[in-house]
C-alpha cells in the first residue's frame, strides 16, 4: 500500500444496500453515499421533483435573460475580422520574423 494514499471509510450504498469503501474526504464532502453511478439514477428516479427544483431547470435550460444593450455588445464583438484572417496575418508576420531572424549555419561566411 502507497504511503501517501487517503484514508478510506466502509459506507452503505442507500439504494442496494452493498458496502463498499470510499475516500473519507468525500463523506466530508456529503457524497459517498452510492456504491455506483447506476445506484445513483435509481435512487433519483423515484424522487419527486419539487417546482422549485424544476423553475431551476428551466432556467438553467433557457439561460439568463440579456438586455438589449448586452445583446448590442455581443453582436458588435462579432462583427470584427474572422479568425481565419487573424490566423494568416499572425502566420504572415511570424514569415517575415523568420526570414530576418535565422541564423547562418555555421562553417560558413556570409562574404563568399
Amino acid at each position: 500500500m502507497a504511503a501517501h494514499r487517503k484514508p478510506r471509510a466502509k459506507c452503505v450504498c442507500l439504494n442496494c444496500g452493498k458496502e463498499f469503501e470510499t475516500q473519507q474526504c468525500y463523506l466530508k464532502r456529503g457524497g459517498g453515499r452510492f456504491c455506483s453511478i447506476k445506484c445513483v439514477g435509481e435512487f433519483m428516479k423515484d424522487k419527486p421533483k419539487t417546482e422549485a427544483h424544476c423553475k431551476n431547470i428551466s432556467k438553467g435550460l433557457t439561460g439568463k435573460p440579456k438586455s438589449t444593450a448586452h445583446i448590442r455588445k455581443i453582436s458588435e464583438s462579432k462583427k470584427g475580422p474572422t479568425i481565419s484572417q487573424k490566423r494568416r496575418e499572425t502566420i504572415r508576420r511570424n514569415q517575415i520574423k523568420m526570414f530576418y531572424c535565422r541564423k547562418q549555419p555555421k562553417g560558413r561566411s556570409r562574404n563568399v
